[in-house]
Order: C-alpha cells, then sequence, then structure tokens
C-alpha cells in the first residue's frame, strides 16, 4: 500500500507521427508530379512558340525570296481576290502604270482608271471567258498610264480557287509591258 502501482502507456513520435507522415508523402509526391507536368507543359509550349517563330521566320524569308524573283521577272504580277474586290501587285505592276509603288493594293475603281473606254469591252469579255472556266486570260490591250501616256499591255490570268458551286474566288496574273514590241511590229 505504500507503493503506488502506475502503468504509464505511450506512444512513440514515429509511431504518433505514422499516420501525418503518409499524408504528408502522398501530398509532397502529388505536388512533385504537379511540378512536372507543369514544367514538361511549359516546355512544351516553349518549344511550340520556338518552332511557331522559326517557322515564321522561314516564310517571311520565303515570302522575301518570292518578291526578289516576281520583281525579278520584269512583270507586273496581280493577285485578284473577287469577292473582296481587291487587288494585290507587286512594284513592277505600279511602275507598267506609272504609280507609286507603296500603294501595293488596288481596288477596281483606280485600276478602272487606267483603262481606255475603246477597249474596256474586249477587256470584260476576255474576263468574263477566264471566270467562267472557258479560257485562260490571255489578251493585249492598251491602257493609260498615271501620266496620261498610252501602253500597250499583255495581260495573263488564271483563276486559282473557286467556290463549290463554282464561282471564281481568286484570279492571279502577270500584265507586261509590250509597247516596244508591238511599235517594232507596226
Amino acid at each position: 500500500p505504500d507503493y503506488p502501482f502506475y502503468f504509464i502507456v505511450g506512444l512513440s513520435t514515429w509511431e504518433m507521427l505514422a499516420g501525418w507522415r503518409t499524408q504528408a508523402a502522398i501530398t509532397a509526391g502529388l505536388a512533385l508530379l504537379a511540378l512536372a507536368i507543369f514544367t514538361a507543359l511549359l516546355l512544351g509550349l516553349s518549344r511550340a512558340r520556338a518552332r511557331e517563330a522559326e517557322n515564321a521566320l522561314r516564310l517571311e524569308e520565303r515570302e522575301k525570296n518570292m518578291r526578289y524573283v516576281l520583281d525579278a521577272a520584269g512583270e507586273g504580277i496581280w493577285n485578284l481576290d473577287i469577292g473582296g474586290n481587291l487587288m494585290r501587285v507587286n512594284t513592277r505592276f505600279c511602275e507598267i502604270l506609272g504609280m507609286e509603288s507603296q500603294n501595293l493594293e488596288l481596288t477596281a475603281e483606280e485600276l478602272a482608271r487606267h483603262a481606255l473606254r475603246s477597249e474596256l469591252g474586249a477587256y470584260r469579255e476576255d474576263l468574263v471567258r477566264c471566270l467562267k472556266g472557258k479560257s485562260s486570260l490571255a489578251a493585249e490591250h492598251r491602257i493609260r498610264r498615271e501620266n496620261g501616256d498610252i501602253v500597250w499591255a499583255q495581260f495573263r490570268g488564271d483563276v486559282v480557287e473557286r467556290d463549290a458551286s463554282g464561282r471564281a474566288l481568286r484570279m492571279v496574273g502577270s500584265i507586261a509591258d509590250i509597247t516596244q514590241r508591238k511599235l517594232a511590229s507596226e
């Protein structure tokens, strides 16, 4: 009776924190997995952007080379968006018409200023025949330059894009100054 009997029951810290350690390990693993996925996504995105930038540079280089080739060809090149009523041209096209070369997009109204009334009907017939798909555009007509001079021009072109019903959407072609050849043959 003089000595009380005590039972001391306890758990070690290791055992007490076993559940917490398991949960902490799972949480840490998930966090590392999320970090790895996020890092992989960032790397993929940066690679995609690098490829996109590289492709843009290649495309720009090709366009520049194409511009050099088109300008060196000595002919005016045109690309007509029929629905949008807009024609994109190169600098040689502008030179042939005696226009400032900074305006490389022209509307039909701007082009009509250069047509001679006497040539307009024949040119429309040639164009309509091409738009209907009956032939390529291959015509020689006189045009008026910006300064009023009349020159002979050879027009060539083809419809390169049509809608499902066959209606022409886009046409590309060239224009060449053939005045010297016409004068020599006369």
